[in-house]
């Protein structure tokens, strides 16, 4: 019999979620599957950047700098957390240096592209 893998999230977490949510659904906004990777995406990558301050105490944070980051489905705009020394700090969770767009947004252009759309039509 296979293994049921179970997962569960922390309440206050699911909270913020469903809270967000119900806000953007009251301004008359639609919630969007990019919206929420955006936010899990930042949370993770503070929170990344928060065990490497607490295993290398001479460092410290240095605020943010923004990156886009173009998937299929969206555009996520992220927060990326910075370190006041060196380039000693990257989030794993982020693609290479300098990719920024998804390989599945990639082959859609291309898709589109030989499909007789033209670049103002995309």
């Amino acid at each position: 019999m296979p293994k049921k893998y179970s997962y569960s999230f922390p309440e206050d977490w699911l909270e913020e979620i469903v809270k967000s949510i119900q806000q953007q659904k009251s301004q008359g906004l639609k919630p969007i599957l990019s919206h929420l990777l955006q936010s899990l995406l930042n949370s993770i990558m503070l929170k990344e950047r928060e065990f490497f301050l607490k295993s290398h105490p001479e460092n410290s944070s240095n605020g943010f700098y923004h990156r886009n980051l173009y998937l299929s489905f969206g555009n996520l705009n992220l927060k990326i957390p910075r370190v006041r020394f060196g380039n000693s700090f990257r989030p794993s969770i982020l693609p290479p240096p300098w990719k920024r767009i998804d390989k599945d947004y990639e082959e859609l252009l291309i898709a589109m592209l030989a499909n007789g759309y033209s670049k103002a039509q995309i």
